[in-house]
């Protein structure tokens, strides 16, 4: 019953203010983790999907890349991407161009995996917050302020640095809870996300493996 009656409280907060209500799902991930991932997916791709561009950013860029990547066959793809220098940003355009044409839809569909990964740094750090070694206060201090200003789904006017970024961070909260593997991983899907990335991730690797302070990290 307690259970049922914060699902409904948690889907009330939504209706009333979808803001408020999604990152309030984001906190609320520990008790009701189903509904939270329901609430605030549901609300990244509205978010994208109604998105009001500013008139000097990216979004009228991406789209026009879109209605080039949407009339392409595969090879075709293939050959236009050997061109390119940041490959996942288009391989996630013709992918979704496979859905549909509809830039809006698809728009909807780029918060949508924006917002999936910053979902992702969230469980990690519950999980970091629910291990038995506790968590060094200073980093603790440099990684809440550092994820303040990486989660915004607002930064999906360019949201390849963005969603590089946050790639990262998920890499590194990968790294703190012992999993290497998904730590390189992320870092090279961030590294071809965006390709000035690259610089970051030859440092924090350096740091790993030539023992600097992961505070720094």
């Amino acid at each position: 019953k307690i259970m049922q009656k914060n699902k409904s409280y948690s889907f009330l907060l939504f209706l009333l203010n979808p803001i408020i209500g999604a990152y309030y799902a984001l906190y609320d991930l520990k008790k009701n983790k189903g509904t939270a991932v329901f609430i605030w997916l549901l609300f990244c791709f509205l978010f994208g999907y109604t998105y009001i561009a500013p008139i000097d950013g990216d979004y009228f860029t991406y789209q026009g890349r879109l209605s080039i990547i949407s009339n392409l066959s595969l090879n075709q793809f293939f050959e236009y991407l050997g061109a390119q220098i940041d490959y996942l940003s288009h391989i996630l355009f013709f992918i979704f161009s496979l859905i549909s044409d509809n830039f809006f839809l698809i728009w909807g569909l780029v918060s949508l995996t924006f917002g999936y990964i910053i979902f992702k740094i969230f469980l990690n750090i519950s999980r970091l917050t629910n291990s038995m070694t506790p968590m060094n206060p200073g980093l603790f201090k440099v990684s809440f302020v550092t994820l303040l200003s990486l989660v915004s789904l607002y930064l999906i006017y360019n949201f390849r640095f963005w969603i590089g970024a946050n790639l990262i961070y998920l890499g590194l909260t990968y790294y703190l809870l012992g999993n290497n593997k998904k730590l390189y991983i992320c870092l090279i899907l961030a590294s071809l996300t965006h390709f000035s990335l690259f610089i970051v991730v030859i440092l924090i690797i350096a740091g790993i493996n030539y023992g600097f302070n992961i505070k720094y990290l």
